[in-house]
């Protein structure tokens, strides 16, 4: 699905669960609810407009899950997931927060030159390879676990950070 299309959110989710991958440059309205999914090869949602929010809460995808240039109008969720290789918002737009919280990334983490109106969330997070957090905007503070504030400083040493430390 190179061309642009419109579709709604469920549009979308069953074309995934069929086994469609490529979603550049579509406008998907709605909230995209891939909670609990495993997406057996990557998802590409470069160039998207999305005007929800996505939540890949406790989802597992094989391969790279890119959003390069989205824009996403709310949130994003991957609280628990397991991205299998990279995950790259390059110059993406996200209208609220980007959660990580829990989640695996066994490749890379990119983020540069995008836009977070609000927080990152990093608590508990596992980024095996590079992390960059050169961003163009935002994300106005960023939660982090303490095993990973030096790194996260290293990398985004102008924003806040929040140190979340484990309950005893």
């Amino acid at each position: 699905m190179s061309e642009k299309k419109e579709l709604t959110a469920e549009e979308v989710k069953k074309a995934i669960i069929k086994g469609e991958n490529n979603f550049r440059r579509t406008t998907i309205n709605g909230h995209l609810d891939l909670r609990g999914l495993t997406i057996n090869r990557g998802l590409i949602l470069d160039e998207a407009s999305i005007q929800g929010h996505v939540s890949l809460i406790e989802a597992v995808v094989e391969r790279n899950l890119s959003f390069v240039k989205a824009s996403i109008g709310k949130g994003v969720f991957l609280t628990n997931a397991t991205i299998k290789w990279n995950l790259d918002f390059s110059e993406a737009m996200i209208g609220k927060h980007l959660d990580l919280e829990g989640a695996t990334i066994q490749g890379s983490f990119y983020l540069s030159d995008a836009t977070i109106e609000d927080f990152l969330n990093l608590v508990k997070t596992t980024i095996e390879s590079d992390l960059n957090l050169a961003t163009k905007k935002g994300p106005r503070i960023i939660l982090v676990s303490p095993e990973m504030a030096q790194l996260v400083h290293w990398s985004a040493p102008t924003v806040p950070l929040m140190i979340i430390k484990e309950k005893q």
